[in-house]
């Protein structure tokens, strides 16, 4: 008997011990906080970098009919990030190019304009998946799926509504790391008149500058859909790089008006 007892008693001390799925909301609520600290915002609109954007636009077979390739510079001004197009397959932009919009620009300024915040992930349910390593640190992995009462006003309402996924969520400075996303559904606009978005498939990566800060450092965007009569197909690239901190100015006293 007292044999039986020590054997067992080894074994329980062995086995591996579960800890408790970690709280969702906690994690998510920790997450918004971060994203929307306006000190954090404003040292993550501090820096400048390059960012460069390959399109391959396809036929329907999938094959690549045309690329191109544009470079940007993104620098801090006034406390926001301002973009300009500084080459266009491998020349110099002109100001025609830089006011052009294609539906792979578009796609990509929304995808990048969409911010992270309290109503935005109100619209999802959130589950938690695992924990794993990333970019050699610990990582939350969270699902979401929009929720059945999710704002339906708008095309941007059935857009958002229509997305799932997983994101990577940092366990130390609580910010995303990675996140990937997928229609689930057809997005369709003016009662699919006006065209449709058949498919949207966006990966985003993250790169901690430095403590709390990420930025973007690549995107990924697999899409088709329909505008009027025309069918569009498209892979893009985006990465970032060259990141550099620029100090905020301020006005010495000597730039002050004198007071009167």
């Amino acid at each position: 008997m007292l044999l039986r007892l020590l054997t067992l008693a080894l074994l329980c001390s062995a086995a591996p011990l579960r800890s408790a799925a970690p709280d969702v909301e906690a994690i998510l609520r920790k997450f918004i906080e971060t994203s929307e600290d306006p000190e954090l915002e404003a040292r993550r609109n501090s820096f400048a970098y390059q960012r460069t954007s390959q399109v391959n636009y396809l036929d329907d077979d999938g094959s690549t009919r045309r690329t191109r390739v544009r470079v940007y510079r993104v620098t801090p001004e006034n406390g926001r990030p301002v973009t300009r197009l500084i080459s266009v397959n491998g020349r110099a932009a002109s100001d025609p190019q830089e006011k052009e919009r294609s539906a792979a620009r578009e796609t990509g300024e929304k995808s990048r304009s969409i911010g992270v915040s309290e109503e935005l992930l109100s619209r999802f349910n959130f589950t938690f998946l695992r924990e794993e390593t990333f970019a050699s640190r610990p990582m939350w992995v969270l699902a979401f799926r929009a929720r059945e009462d999710a704002p339906r006003d708008d095309f941007m309402d059935k857009l958002i509504n229509a997305m799932s996924g997983a994101i990577w969520i940092d366990q130390e400075d609580s910010q995303m790391a990675k996140a990937e996303i997928k229609l689930s559904d057809r997005v369709s606009f003016f009662g699919g008149l006006a065209g449709a978005i058949h498919k949207l498939d966006l990966t985003v990566f993250q790169r901690r500058i430095e403590p709390s800060i990420w930025l973007t450092e690549a995107i990924h965007i697999d899409f088709s859909g329909r505008k009027l009569f025309s069918s569009m197909r498209f892979r893009c690239f985006e990465t970032c790089s060259n990141f550099e901190n620029i100090p905020v100015q301020h006005a010495s006293a000597s730039n002050l008006p004198a007071e009167k």
